[in-house]
């Protein structure tokens, strides 16, 4: 009986020897760790700080330079809550283990007044033995209270570091709060500003001059003029020729191939393979642009030369775009007339008759405004060099027609 005692004894001495210094290593770790907590507060407080300045002085340049720093901000905050919430489950723990451990520092207790009690006849003539386990017990209950003594400090060194964390959070928590309302009233380097509503009457009169300028020079001299610039460079007049060749192979190419996908979409009438409704607006496509081929070309053709800058003259770009105007007009004029034709001819299989005059007269309304302003935009951007918002002005009402 003895025996068991003392093995008891040594098994519990060595047993919280070993655990004291696991206790006494795991101090250490959270002390590193609130020390780093520490120096990424400071960080995070810098940066808080610089963040805010910029704000407060508007050096954010755009919009989303400012979402990109919300980013920064918000990836930081789930991180720094992650660390948080395992910190306090390991408070918890360290509560469970601290109950533990005065429980065990009880027992021990128990244990010797027991052992004192029953001491003599349990070790009778083994007086070495019986003093051996006693102070076996003595040095287990004096580490266990040093074990509580050191997940005390842990645990109240933790809540150190839950402390300094909410206080990053607040940081950030603010700086966030910060960059959600800028979002709001802040105004992009696009933006429409008062001065440049001003601005409208005079931008459109100098395009208007500089245009008007480069009209009253066009005469036949002024047209050789530009032919024998371009047989002066034998290159770049046979890389013009190549080009403009290229397109009308690209448009009669179209021409060609049109006829065989109408052929193909009427056969898909029969064999169900796409819906009935998707088929129809396909083949009003087709037969649209069959029906009114050479108006769409001659279109086609300009804007390709446009497009790729095979003639360099930005006025003669401007021009194109303007003459545009009236041009894709007309082509949409007769379009949305094709497209009722087509539409009757197909038992109003595409638009209903209920339908029909509201969806044309809304289509009317936007497809006649969108072309207008879309190209007299392009026009402007391409004649004025100097720094005006008249097409950010053209583009925001283009939107707003959209959304009404």
């Amino acid at each position: 009986m003895k025996l068991s005692y003392i093995g008891i004894c040594e098994v519990t001495s060595l047993n919280e020897q070993i655990l004291l210094l696991d206790h006494r290593r795991e101090l250490l770790e959270v002390q590193v760790v609130l020390e780093d907590e520490r120096m990424d507060g400071e960080e995070v407080a810098t940066e808080v700080k610089e963040a805010y300045y910029k704000i407060t002085s508007r050096q954010y340049i755009n919009e989303k330079e400012i979402r990109k720093e919300i980013k920064k901000f918000g990836t930081l905050q789930v991180r720094i809550r992650a660390v948080s919430s395992r910190t306090q489950e390991k408070i918890n723990t360290l509560i469970n283990l601290l109950n533990l451990k005065k429980r065990a520092s009880e027992n021990l207790r128990m244990l010797r007044d027991n052992l004192q009690k029953q001491g003599a006849p349990l070790f009778s003539s083994h007086d070495k033995e019986f003093n051996r386990c006693l102070g076996l017990i003595n040095e287990s209950e004096v580490r266990i209270n040093h074990e509580i003594d050191l997940i005390s400090k842990t645990s109240s060194t933790y809540t150190d570091v839950i402390a300094l964390i909410e206080s990053i959070l607040k940081h950030i928590e603010f700086i966030v709060g910060e960059f959600d309302a800028i979002t709001i009233w802040y105004r992009p380097e696009h933006a429409i500003t008062l001065q440049g509503i001003r601005n409208v009457i005079p931008d459109l009169e100098r395009f208007v001059q500089e245009l008007y300028s480069f009209i009253g020079q066009i005469s036949p001299i002024f047209i050789v003029h530009l032919v024998e610039q371009s047989v002066q460079q034998p290159m770049l007049f046979f890389y013009v020729l190549i080009q403009l060749l290229l397109r009308v192979f690209l448009i009669l190419a179209v021409r060609v191939v049109l006829p065989r996908l109408r052929n193909l979409l009427l056969t898909c009438e029969y064999a169900n393979h796409i819906p009935n409704i998707l088929r129809l607006l396909a083949l009003f496509v087709v037969d649209y642009v069959l029906h009114y081929f050479v108006l769409l070309g001659i279109w086609t053709f300009f804007y390709l030369i446009v497009r790729f800058h095979i003639i360099s003259n930005h006025y003669v770009h401007i021009l194109f775009y303007l003459a545009s105007i009236p041009y894709v007009l007309y082509a949409f004029f007769l379009g949305i007339h094709y497209f009722v034709s087509f539409n009757r001819k197909h038992n109003f299989a595409i638009i209903s008759r209920d339908y029909l005059d509201r969806f044309i007269r809304v289509l009317s309304i936007l497809s006649y405004a969108m072309v207008s302003i879309v190209f007299f935009r392009k026009a402007l951007m391409t004649g004025i060099y100097h720094k005006s918002e008249l097409p950010a002005i053209l583009l925001a009402v283009n939107f707003i027609i959209i959304q009404v």
